[in-house]
């Protein structure tokens, strides 16, 4: 019983936490840029998704953006 209380434990510590911020998207230029109202710009490919997230709330999370809205996910890079 022992064995599994520890191996449980050391599972829950070295599982990484998703530290995920919330912002709203003030704009989003044809390149892919994407800027937030809490002054961060994040890069991403996938235009087409994110082309009418202006005015969108957001999650940041690592390297995903994910629309509080639609549900809708890109991968992203800080610029």
């Amino acid at each position: 019983m022992h064995k599994l209380i520890l191996a449980s434990a050391l599972v829950l510590v070295m599982t990484p936490v998703m530290a995920c911020n919330e912002a709203s998207v003030e704009n989003v230029t044809s390149s892919g840029i994407i800027i937030l109202d809490d002054g961060t710009t994040w890069q991403t490919d996938d235009t087409s998704t994110v082309s009418t997230w202006a005015g969108d709330d957001v999650l940041v999370c690592d390297d995903k953006m994910i629309n509080k809205s639609s549900g809708e996910e890109v991968d992203i890079e800080e610029r």
